[in-house]
């Protein structure tokens, strides 16, 4: 079974939170980064023609999530979500410095996986809600001293209407302001979704394109 994180869970407050800038290679760095997004786009991004990318590092210990809305050559909308554990960054890293071996542990990660087709409206809702999210990428405006233990990793990309690929991460922080807790109900609506039976699947998914709506005409307003 798909699980979601428990950012729903956290107290929120009405702070102006925003996301930070993400480093190429989903934000980590060399040398290591060619190989862990290499691996990372084969295990649980290998969906082409993506529109939307979610990508969530969470829990102890911790698991890899990743969700893309993709459209196929027929112009149908999909939803994939895709969850490695135990998450492959852990590997990567410990396997260039020669603690264990690469492929015999990337063989022993367990993948979890769903793909369903969506309406082309909620696939369009998504997309519209990530790049009003993309929009605001900047620097903390003040240093950030708090102790953060087993902090959630969380990128969202997405693709704007040149095929150009916007991308930021959550700060630390994220649990305390509302509108990342209101972005994490709709990602655990359409996590829901993908083990839901029609019918509540469909409801499942009208209430993440509704609280999509909402939650981009809250920041549109601000």
């Amino acid at each position: 079974m798909l699980v979601t994180g428990p950012f729903g869970h956290l107290h929120a407050s009405k702070g102006d939170g925003h996301l930070l800038p993400s480093q190429p290679n989903f934000d980590t760095v060399a040398p290591y980064g060619n190989k862990y997004a290499e691996i990372l786009e084969k295990l649980v991004f290998p969906a082409s023609s993506w529109t939307v990318r979610y990508f969530e590092t969470i829990g102890n210990p911790p698991y890899d999530t990743g969700l893309t809305i993709y459209q196929k050559p027929n112009g149908s909308h999909w939803l994939m979500i895709r969850q490695a554990r135990p998450e492959i960054g852990s590997i990567v890293v410990n396997a260039y410095y020669k603690r264990v071996d690469l492929q015999s542990s990337l063989a022993a990660v367990k993948i979890e996986s769903s793909d369903r087709q969506v309406p082309p409206e909620i696939a369009l809702e998504m997309r519209r809600l990530w790049l009003a999210f993309l929009q605001d990428v900047r620097p903390r405006d003040k240093r950030d001293d708090t102790v953060y233990i087993h902090p959630p990793t969380v990128i969202l990309s997405a693709k704007d209407s040149k095929g150009v690929t916007l991308s930021g991460k959550y700060p630390l922080d994220a649990g305390k302001h509302r509108k990342f807790t209101a972005f994490e109900a709709i990602v655990d609506n359409l996590v829901k979704s993908c083990d839901a039976p029609d019918k509540d699947r469909i409801q499942l998914l009208r209430r993440a394109a509704k609280r999509a709506r909402n939650l981009r005409e809250s920041l549109d307003s601000r």
